[in-house]
């Protein structure tokens, strides 16, 4: 029973030189002394410390005149240093100065209850000063008493409501209250909230985008001075209006290096590089990521790469970076080191030699694993290199642009039913993508005014923005102008067949079910809160007239593009382009079979073209046949990325069905493809334990865990004086499942100090988690058996 009840409280508390892009760079030009002295001021109200964020916010107002946000920001910090008398000034002022909003009333409603003092313009009733002068009411309390309007604490764009309903009724009113009758206002829970209202407040207005520049000019500097867990503060400011700015990711990723968490590092580096591919420093920095997960491969890549671009710098690394190499290496297998992890797990071995072996398996794994987001980021460089080596070579600008919008559909995966996708790499968005590569496009056709693959690359780009009626007159022009070219042609074709689908599948959404989620985010004092609301729609009558009529006028083009389609199988004979081009035409006569057969053909004849594999991954699933999908997809995602999932969906799906064999078969093909992958096991797990193998069971769910906690490990320092740099909650879902259910195993052998020690340990991954872990649903969407 206490073991039930532990388990209880515990779920219920877990739960160079190329301007390829035109970069709003972070300048120090708007770094004022009045600006820095201001975010001086909020970074004292954050810490409590609000005599000292009075005198920085006086120093602000001093050097940059008497700006309303200042004096407001002030108030509140007089308000909480218990200046009440020039605070309520302060509140006057910002309103006449023109300051917008109602937080400078709220807080005179707060200034009032703190200190038993009203302005007229809030007085209730009682005796008044005939001059109008603000009078105590000490004596009138009971009386009296102080209120505010129920419009003040309702939230509008000025402030949230919670934060109103706390900083008013739970910190002033306390604080009321307690100074009335002689109590405590100095230390405890009174102190303890007026600490968070001016951790809340400074909170909601550091992310202000028009402070950005500071946060990065102050960035750089903490960064310089090894002040890093600071300088990543700054960073998350500065993020938000930068968010693919290659220095800011710079300092961002080397600070997470230089705080012990190299993989964290490794993939900030890689972003920032996506971003200036030339950039020597990023190159090192990601050697010394990778060296640190024994990584050789991707660790000597960059270093040569870096080597071109600044041979000194990399001189001058390079012995550290090797000797890390040589530090991390682990001899052995991952199938090999595996192998041994099962059978350590198997006897019993304690968790500490698990993890250790785990790691090992991590670290010969590095090499072998396939990451898409540096995929695409070599890619770009290559691309670019071509660029920078020939600026005036439209084909080299042309071919940057057709891979940047071949892949601007970013890719990902969802294994779990109730988890959002996973992408493979960070995008801010895939419209901007797209008009990057429209950019890149128009600097060809300057080069070269008819280049038939730049105009025909744009009116695909067009088209993914729906700039339709363009997007139709210039792949005309293109094909007018260049006649029977072949490349033509088959450019051509490829862009009426990608509109005629497009018109297809927007008219199959139209007849879908539709959900959309809204996602809010709230500011307290100590995190960003989301909330999602998700409602569904079934189709409306309009909807499905639309549908026909996309449907109508997919047909209509493709009629109309059949003889260019016909025209360009012909001459793109020799090509991948050939086999897709006539597989779309056997779609179109409905003629399934034989586009599958064409598929099958391409993806045999050219196995190394994305384009083919995914065409036959979505013909499997446009046709119903959704266990070979998943399986032509396992094989087309190895090309790009390391990743199980297909064959992790496909074992789900038998778990569900109680098909237990054929779970096995999934997940021992996912072992094979990624060794290190935790579901696996833990899959494994709930299939041992439903089959009543409670030995197998355990032995499975401690090598998840293990692998959690050894990857976990690797991206942690190795000594942290009692104190974390939180990260996402999912990253320890799998885990506090794990421990869960070898918890739950040990009730029949009735182990119940180790089933309470596994419980516990879950405690200890709360302070690791970023604030607001308590709304993410990750230890229900784990495993298969919830």
């Amino acid at each position: 029973m206490f073991h039930a009840f532990v388990k209880v409280m515990l779920v219920s508390i877990c739960f160079g030189f190329l301007p390829l892009k035109i970069y709003a760079v972070p300048t120090s030009g708007g770094t004022t002394p009045g600006l820095m002295a201001y975010l001086e001021g909020l970074d004292d109200l954050s810490q409590g410390q609000f005599p000292e964020a009075v005198a920085a916010l006086s120093r602000a107002l001093e050097a940059s005149g008497d700006d309303p946000d200042y004096v407001l920001s002030r108030g509140i910090a007089e308000t909480l240093a218990e200046q009440f008398q020039p605070a309520m000034k302060d509140f006057k002022r910002y309103q006449k100065l023109g300051g917008k909003g109602r937080e400078a009333e709220l807080w005179t409603y707060i200034a009032e209850a703190m200190s038993g003092t009203v302005i007229p313009e809030h007085s209730i009733q009682g005796p008044r000063s005939s001059q109008g002068r603000e009078e105590e009411f000490e004596g009138y309390q009971e009386e009296q008493g102080f209120g505010i309007p129920g419009h003040m604490i309702q939230g509008r764009d000025d402030y949230p409501t919670a934060y109103a309903s706390f900083v008013y009724y739970e910190m002033a009113n306390s604080y009321g209250k307690a100074r009335r009758s002689g109590g405590n206002i100095k230390t405890g829970p009174i102190r303890e909230n007026m600490i968070k209202a001016g951790l809340w407040f400074a909170k909601r207005f550091l992310k202000r985008p028009d402070l950005a520049p500071a946060h990065f000019a102050r960035a750089k500097q903490l960064h310089e001075a090894k002040q890093f867990d600071a300088a990543l503060r700054e960073i998350g400011f500065a993020r938000a209006a930068y968010p693919d700015d290659p220095d800011v990711l710079y300092i961002s990723a080397n600070s997470w290096l230089s705080l012990g968490r190299p993989a964290t590092a490794r993939r900030e580096f890689t972003l920032s590089l996506t971003y200036r591919t030339n950039f020597a420093a990023a190159y090192l920095g990601r050697a010394m990521a990778a060296a640190q997960w024994g990584d050789a491969k991707r660790s000597r890549t960059d270093l040569e790469i870096a080597a071109k671009l600044d041979a000194s710098s990399t001189k001058k690394s390079r012995s550290s970076i090797e000797a890390e190499l040589k530090k991390q290496h682990a001899d052995g297998t991952p199938d090999k080191l595996l192998t041994a992890l099962d059978q350590a797990a198997q006897t019993g071995a304690p968790l500490d030699q698990l993890i250790d072996l785990a790691s090992k398996v991590h670290k010969t794994m590095g090499e072998k694993r396939l990451r898409y987001d540096e995929t695409y980021q070599d890619k770009l460089r290559i691309l670019e290199d071509a660029v920078r080596a020939h600026p005036k070579n439209p084909d080299d600008l042309a071919s940057l642009a057709e891979y940047m919008l071949s892949e601007s559909d970013n890719r990902g995966e969802s294994v779990e039913p109730r988890r959002e996708t996973l992408f493979y790499r960070w995008q801010e968005s895939a419209e901007k993508e797209r008009l990057r590569a429209i950019e890149i496009l128009d600097r060809a056709l300057a080069l070269s005014p008819k280049h038939v693959k730049a105009t025909i690359q744009k009116a695909i780009a067009l088209s993914m923005l729906r700039r339709y009626d363009q997007a139709e007159q210039l792949a005309d022009e293109a094909l007018k102008s260049a006649g029977n070219n072949p490349d033509a042609l088959r450019l051509y074709a490829k862009f009426r067949s990608m509109r005629a689908n497009q018109y297809s599948a927007e008219a199959s959404s139209l007849r879908q079910t539709r959900c959309t989620s809204s996602t809010s985010t709230e500011t307290r004092y100590d995190g960003v809160y989301e909330i999602t609301t998700t409602t569904c729609y079934p189709p409306s009558p309009a909807d499905l007239n639309r549908a026909d009529q996309l449907d109508t006028a997919a047909t209509g083009l493709r009629e109309k593009a059949r003889a260019a389609m016909e025209a360009a199988i012909k001459a793109a004979r020799g090509t991948v382009d050939r086999y897709l081009i006539q597989s779309d035409l056997h779609i179109w006569s409905g003629n399934y079979d034989a586009a599958q057969q064409t598929l099958m053909d391409a993806v045999k004849l050219y196995p190394e073209s994305l384009d083919a594999q995914d065409a036959l991954v979505d013909l499997y699933a446009k046709t119903g046949q959704n266990v070979k999908a998943e399986e032509q997809q396992s094989v087309a995602r190895q090309m790009i990325h390391t990743t199980a999932a297909p064959m992790l969906r496909l074992a789900w799906d038998q778990i569900t069905k109680t098909a237990w064999q054929g779970a096995r078969a999934r997940l021992t093909a996912a072992r094979q493809i990624d060794p290190v992958d935790a579901r696996i096991p833990a899959y494994l797990g709930v299939v041992m334990e439903e089959e009543g193998k409670t030995k197998e069971s355990i032995a499975a769910f401690w090598v998840a865990l293990a692998l959690e906690e050894a990857r976990l490990c690797l991206d942690e320092p190795s000594a942290n004086n009692g104190t974390f740099l939180t990260r996402n909650p999912l990253d320890f879902g799998l885990a506090i499942q794990s421990r869960f259910h070898l918890a739950h195993l040990f009730e029949p052998a009735k182990k119940q100090k180790e089933g309470i020690d596994l419980y516990l340990a879950s405690l200890r991954y709360e302070p690791r988690m970023q604030p607001g872990w308590e709304s993410w649903q990750m230890f229900t969407a784990m495993l298969p058996d919830q």
